[in-house]
């Protein structure tokens, strides 16, 4: 995402009438003792994003083995910008931050691969990859990786047993990280994961009308050479075609998350606020399900499918970054935590399609709803423990763990307000940050101009519905730390409209002009609270192939 609409820092000193931070940083002697301090003045930090990136294909198909090909895919990528998480406020500090983060990155990966189709209907195919990436930050976050990942995979189709196909394979992936960031457990910053998988998948096809598969995967996963997991997971899928252009499907699969480096191990600040690693966090469990109808459609000239799905998931131990005051009495920090079992279900319709109505005229269109639900079926779970607001260490007598049990969707939701009606809030115990409805839309129309020139002219609408649950914590110290985040929320109660619009022109096969509008409205608005989404942008691109 450019942050490029984001302003400087705000300073905390004025020299020549002009703004400064100043940081007094403690001198030390060699036996840690205090000697004195030193005064820094520093420009506020903007916002900027510059990125260099070279990608190298190369394929080679043997003259000497009939379906036989190998190459080798990589790229190299340079940049150095900056982020931020939170704004300064919500009235003249909307568009400016708390803090930046200034993060020069340098990244490659290399993926070879060999696949070989025999004439008998078998196909093996063998993928790796080798990447690394190394982030400078200037916040005392660097960290540096290396992935190494490998898979053999064969596939037969058999022709002795029409439209059956099976496929098998393995994979094996080793991470190795040196991070700032992730010394919350391992005071050295380095760790390492494993994953090993296997699986099989097989196909078959009946009546030419339906379609079955069904598959497992055994997954082991390891972090430090310490806590291992083998899991299994399962999945069924079916299709049918019911009349003309008619088509239903269902669905059924497992879900396995292991928890990464990160959750496990991250311990830094973003922003003023911390974030705090937990290393006995429990892998996650899922399942999942749907039920679909498409149908094919024609209007005169247009073409499309209308589709409509219904679909319900499950999770066992959900993962949920969580803020709370885990450390600080005032400040929140962020932890993922295992908040119980949850659900979300809902529905999802689409329309696709086009229509080449006249030889100068024609139309794209691609038109979505998503009702989701996402619920907590365990709201009074208590599932971690917090400081109580504004205490002292002093008063800190008994365990954290017997002085607040506030941890739990009850306690720590936004949603609602008022903890007077339990019964209301048990009844409607709905996840964090979530929309509940999601519309998207986007319609272009296609002119053909002195039979060589091509104008696409075409617009974007998104609405999202109002993120009816955040974190209470965030209500708590609203006010005292002078955010605004509580008046922001309650101002876009109803949901955000956005609206972009977009034109090319083809001079030619090899030259194209185009303008892009993002945001037309000017709607301000925050998909994700104490950060702005941009504001009116406009991009102009001419495209030139040799």
């Amino acid at each position: 995402m450019d942050n490029g609409f984001i302003g400087p820092e705000p300073g905390n000193i004025v020299i020549n009438e002009e703004a400064y931070i100043r940081e007094i940083n403690d001198i030390v002697d060699d036996n840690g003792a205090v000697i004195g301090q030193d005064t820094v003045d520093t420009k506020p930090k903007k916002g900027f994003s510059n990125r260099f990136r070279i990608n190298l294909n190369l394929r080679k198909r043997s003259n000497k083995i009939p379906g036989l090909a190998f190459g080798l895919n990589s790229n190299v990528m340079y940049s150095k910008g900056t982020s931020t998480l939170l704004w300064l406020n919500s009235t003249y500090g909307l568009y400016r931050p708390s803090s930046i983060t200034t993060t020069v990155q340098t990244s490659f990966n290399l993926d070879p691969f060999i696949t070989y189709s025999g004439l008998k209907g078998s196909r093996h195919t063998l993928r790796g990859r080798v990447f690394h990436q190394n982030n400078d930050n200037d916040n005392n976050q660097g960290n540096y990786n290396y992935v190494f990942f490998g898979e053999y995979q064969f596939a037969h189709r058999f022709e002795k047993i029409k439209d059956l196909t099976i496929t098998v394979g393995a994979m094996g992936q080793y991470s190795y990280s040196v991070a700032d960031l992730y010394a919350g457990v391992n005071l050295d910053g380095k760790n390492n994961a494993t994953n090993v998988a296997s699986y099989i998948q097989v196909d078959k096809k009946f009546w030419n009308r339906v379609n079955l598969n069904g598959g497992a995967r055994f997954e082991y996963f390891s972090v430090n050479g310490n806590d291992t997991i083998i899991r299994p997971v399962f999945r069924l899928g079916a299709s049918a075609r019911l009349w003309k252009e008619g088509y239903i499907r269902a669905s059924f699969g497992e879900g396995f998350r292991f928890p990464v480096i990160a959750e496990r191990f991250i311990r830094t600040e973003v922003g003023g606020l911390g974030i705090e690693p937990n290393p006995a966090i429990e892998p996650e469990r899922s399942w999942a399900a749907e039920l679909g109808l498409r149908q094919g459609i024609k209007i005169g000239k247009f073409l499309g499918y209308l589709d409509a799905a219904g679909f319900y998931q499950h999770y066992s131990n959900f993962v949920e970054f969580t803020a709370g005051r885990y450390s600080d009495p005032i400040i929140p920090s962020f932890k993922s935590l295992n908040t119980g079992d949850a659900r979300v279900y809902g529905a999802d319709v689409s329309l696709m399609g086009n229509g080449q109505f006249t030889k100068w005229f024609g139309m794209n269109v691609l038109v979505g709803y998503t009702y989701a639900r996402p619920e907590s079926l365990e709201p009074l779970k208590v599932y971690g423990y917090q400081r109580p607001l504004g205490s002292t260490d002093s008063e800190l007598t008994e365990p954290i763990s017997q002085l607040s049990t506030t941890s739990t969707l009850y306690g720590t939701s936004s949603n609602p307000p008022s903890r007077a009606d339990t019964a209301a809030f048990l009844a409607n115990p709905v996840l964090k940050y979530r929309f509940e409805h999601l519309i998207n839309a986007d319609i272009e129309f296609m002119f053909l101009i002195k039979k060589k020139w091509k104008l696409s002219i075409a617009g974007t609408y998104r609405y999202y519905s109002y993120m009816r649950s955040v974190d209470k914590t965030f209500y708590d110290v609203d006010a005292l730390l002078g955010w605004g985040a509580v008046a922001f929320r309650d101002e876009h109660s109803k949901g955000d409209h956005v609206f972009d619009l977009r034109a090319s022109i083809d001079f030619s096969e090899q030259v194209k002009l185009g303008v892009s509008v993002k945001n037309v409205g000017n709607r301000v608005y925050a998909l994700r609270p104490l950060k702005i989404n941009s504001p009116r942008t406009t991009q102009f691109q001419l495209t030139v192939t040799f």
